[in-house]
């Protein structure tokens, strides 16, 4: 079977931006000192690919005990945003991912599926003009599972002939959700996926891998 769609995480995957948001977040709960950051920054390193707005609202409630409104959320999230969005523009891409994207747009369906709000994934793409090339783009506040469900049902599209390419276990577990070939990008890569049998360190592999999914196909 061909591959004929794939599917993005971006942070870590296309652009190099994890530490960005982790730093972004550890600036964040600075005030509340060392302790809370550690909780913040541990769960948010275990948990790539949520979106910004639950994980606020989670470390607000579990670990300080404050259950925000959610104009407060909006109002953090945004200030997450504003140190944050010029330096993913400006991050460095995953070494091979604008090449393998540019030069295979034509031959696969791209879509982009990422816990970044849907606005703000948009500019950054626009602005590093990269955004022709995918058909779809979707972000925050959906979540993974719903962009792959509207992905497969608006496009038509056969789950054996997709894969997602992704660093974090949301990733995989949106992606086992409904049964379509899984890439793990090892270069941020969460722990929980170390022992992932497709597994490249970056886009500069991705090719093979793909290769080597289809040849496994045809072989089963």
């Amino acid at each position: 079977m061909k591959i004929k769609c794939i599917i993005f995480d971006f942070d870590g995957v296309i652009k190099d931006s994890v530490d960005i948001k982790t730093k972004a977040f550890a600036e964040i709960f600075s005030k509340y000192g060392t302790s809370i950051v550690d909780k913040v920054l541990e769960h948010h390193n275990l948990n790539g690919g949520v979106s910004r707005f639950e994980k606020i609202k989670h470390y607000y409630k579990q670990y300080l005990k404050i259950n925000l409104t959610k104009p407060q959320i909006e109002e953090i999230a945004n200030t997450f945003s504003e140190i944050v969005l010029n330096k993913v523009v400006e991050a460095p891409f995953i070494s091979g991912a604008k090449s393998f994207i540019k030069d295979n747009h034509n031959r696969y369906n791209m879509f982009i599926s990422t816990g970044t709000p849907t606005n703000e994934i948009h500019q950054i793409i626009e602005t590093n003009k990269i955004n022709h090339y995918f058909i779809g783009v979707f972000g925050s506040p959906e979540s993974k599972i719903d962009h792959l469900d509207l992905i497969i049902n608006k496009w038509k599209l056969k789950k054996e002939e997709m894969i997602f390419i992704g660093d974090s276990i949301t990733d995989k577990n949106a992606s086992q959700h409904f049964g379509i070939e899984f890439i793990a990008v090892s270069n941020n890569i969460d722990g929980e996926l170390i022992n992932e049998k497709n597994q490249i360190i970056n886009l500069l592999e991705l090719k093979r891998m793909i290769n080597s999914i289809e040849e496994n196909s045809a072989a089963n």
